[in-house]
């Protein structure tokens, strides 16, 4: 979730709850939740928190930022550049860029 309040998608098991169209959290295996921005924008720039529940009722959280460049003319798209801003987690997290995209 966009850690400003803004946009906040919600999963129950894999359901998801969002009122944003591009955004989709893919859940690729019981510890591994990818959250998946499409068509990124500038403005989809900002910080991000992933809070994951636990066997025993254990919060893990991690915490991102995610920055958004405009895409350069010779090149017509830049991928989006992911950077992990802070973490209390115990969670193992490992960024890769399609769209824009963020393991949880």
């Amino acid at each position: 979730m966009r850690n400003d309040g803004h946009d906040l998608p919600l999963t129950i098991g894999k359901t998801v709850f969002t009122g944003d169209r591009r955004v989709m959290i893919d859940y690729s295996s019981p510890d591994e939740w990818n959250l998946v921005i499409r068509r990124a924008h500038v403005q989809d720039s900002g910080e991000y928190l992933c809070q994951v529940t636990g066997d025993g009722g254990n919060l893990m959280e991690k915490a991102f930022m995610l920055i958004v460049q405009e895409a350069l003319p010779e090149s017509g798209q830049l991928p989006p550049k992911v950077e992990q801003k802070k973490s209390a987690s115990a969670l193992d997290h490992d960024s890769t860029g399609l769209t824009s995209q963020s393991l949880c």
